[in-house]
């Protein structure tokens, strides 16, 4: 596991969260259980009966990002701030880590618009994917499948989906994103194979969604266990 205490010391003094440096950042501090509230607001919205994994087998990760609307010609005005994903427990060192690594690599270059947990959106998955809202875990089915996606499981991980499109034939989601079905590896929103956020989840396991044959899910990230 690679050390990211210096790294971590410096976001979180930065935002004014009491590090110190008489007081080493703990990385764990960044993964947790998910706490009673936490179970509370989620039942019934992106946890019902029948879901493959239960709470226990869940991690609230707390990650850092750098936070953009369509702000492109002025990346130095973007603001770094924290989100919440939440993923299987066997994966969450994984995520915490490649979330650190792209706000390291890629510093205020590429953004990322959102990181809100998706039961404010009522687990509803087009309405995340239209704000482009970065999500992992949520209990539903794969798009036009009966079959659970590995979001279900915890497993999965769509990045800036109104940017990065869902798109097999004619078929584009969200709805609205029909520009962005039109890709360009110029546009730093945009991931592409050479892409260094693509790159960093590979490097940790992870399979992309753009690099399929039958569909192209490019905000999709997966991992088995």
């Amino acid at each position: 596991m690679r050390t990211f205490s210096l790294f971590l010391y410096v976001l979180i003094s930065s935002l004014g969260l009491g590090a110190t440096e008489s007081k080493p950042v703990d990385v764990s501090q960044i993964i947790r259980v998910l706490n009673t509230e936490d179970r509370r607001v989620r039942e019934g919205i992106t946890m019902h009966e029948g879901c493959p994994v239960s709470f226990e087998d869940l991690r609230v990760v707390r990650v850092p990002y750098y936070a953009s609307q369509e702000n492109l010609e002025h990346p130095e005005s973007r603001n770094l701030a924290w989100g919440e994903i939440v993923v299987h427990k066997a994966i969450a060192e994984k995520v915490r880590d490649i979330f650190l690594e792209i706000v390291e690599v890629t510093s205020k270059s590429i953004p990322i618009q959102s990181i809100v947990p998706i039961f404010r959106f009522g687990g509803d998955d087009e309405k995340s994917m239209r704000a482009n809202n970065t999500s992992a875990f949520n209990c539903r089915k794969a798009l036009g499948s009966t079959r659970f996606s590995k979001h279900a499981y915890g497993l999965a991980i769509d990045l800036n989906p109104f940017w990065n499109p869902y798109v097999k034939g004619t078929t584009i989601a969200p709805k609205g994103s029909k520009s962005h079905a039109r890709r360009r590896r110029s546009d730093p929103r945009h991931l592409h194979s050479t892409h260094p956020i693509v790159k960093i989840f590979k490097k940790y396991g992870f399979k992309w969604g753009g690099d399929w044959r039958s569909l192209k899910d490019y905000q999709h990230f997966e991992i088995s266990l």
